[in-house]
């Protein structure tokens, strides 16, 4: 076989249903194939390139490329490239959403009419398009790793929650802007610190805007960031303590736009691999320990929570 060259595809078909009264009796079907080529041009240059078809029974279709290269212009420095068209048609959530958030606000999807809380019309969202750019450096060995980012995306159609309505009579809807831009940069490493023990960070710093009105993009935080050290006490075990900070976020207030605060997490992990069972993991952990508040407008806010969970891999 020839092994500078390789060929993957695939093709999927899905069908679902939701159950609301806006819904369309025979749900909706989703229908994809993709074809990808990887070429190894030289010793230290690939390229990948390929197309993906999508086609919507509601959200419409579309064939989406997408290219890129690597080079390993050094042992310790990986130079990346890519550039992706992308495709999200509406899904089920803001079309067809019908609940109550925790302010009370109703949230009513693009498809719902509910006249006794407001909405007395349906209207009909675009699927998203995007052209993404991207250009990165990476590198590491045993002990350490890296990797750098820059990316910028154009966005036609960008789908937004959106207060509507008047007072008392006021809800939660979402509705296309016509162009959205998002660039950013992306850093991440990890550290061996010793053979058990290992820390990993990483920052993603974002710059985006709603081309027509020039604002911020709602529910897009500026900043995240994330820290973890994961503890290997023997090899059956793991110990990770997970920190995670979402940054001020805007989003659609009762009468303008509002901003939630950042918030930080803190959860803790532990799993176990039964040295009688390959594939098996138990495991199991606590979120939020320290009982950090979230803005009610972002969503639930459950305080600490316990989880726990049993997973086999074939």
């Amino acid at each position: 076989p020839d092994t500078a060259h390789t060929v993957v595809g695939g093709m999927e078909h899905r069908s679902n249903k939701v159950d609301s009264t806006a819904y369309d009796a025979d749900g909706r079907t989703f229908k994809s194939a993709f074809l990808q080529h990887e070429w190894q041009l030289a010793e230290r240059f690939n390229a990948v390139y390929g197309a993906r078809y999508d086609d919507v029974s509601v959200g419409g279709s579309q064939v989406s490329l997408q290219a890129g290269a690597v080079w390993q212009a050094a042992p310790l420095a990986r130079l990346r490239f890519n550039y992706a068209q992308g495709f999200k048609a509406p899904d089920d959530r803001v079309l067809y959403v019908d609940q109550t958030n925790p302010q009370g606000v109703p949230m009513l999807g693009a498809e719902v009419i509910a006249a006794a809380r407001g909405k007395t019309t349906a209207h009909a969202l675009k699927p998203e398009t995007s052209e993404t750019w991207e250009v990165g450096l990476a590198g590491g060995n045993t002990q350490w790793q890296y990797g750098l980012s820059l990316f910028r995306s154009d966005i036609e159609e960008r789908i937004e929650q959106v207060r509507e309505g008047s007072a008392p009579l006021t809800y939660n809807t979402f509705r296309n802007i016509s162009a959205a831009r998002i660039r950013g940069i992306e850093a991440e490493g990890s550290w061996r610190i010793r053979h058990n023990l290992r820390a990993r960070i990483g920052l993603t710093r974002l710059r985006t805007e709603n081309l027509d009105t020039g604002a911020r993009l709602l529910a897009t935080p500026h900043t995240l960031a994330n820290l973890s050290v994961d503890y290997t006490p023997t090899q059956n075990w793991m110990l990770q303590a997970i920190v995670r900070h979402t940054g001020s976020q805007d989003y659609s207030g009762t009468t303008a736009t509002e901003r939630a605060d950042a918030y930080t997490l803190v959860n803790l992990k532990a799993s176990y691999l039964p040295p009688s069972s390959p594939g098996l993991e138990i495991y199991g952990g606590i979120n939020n320990i320290f009982d950090e508040k979230i803005d009610t407008a972002l969503g639930s806010d459950p305080g600490p929570y316990l989880y726990a969970g049993v997973r086999y891999r074939f």
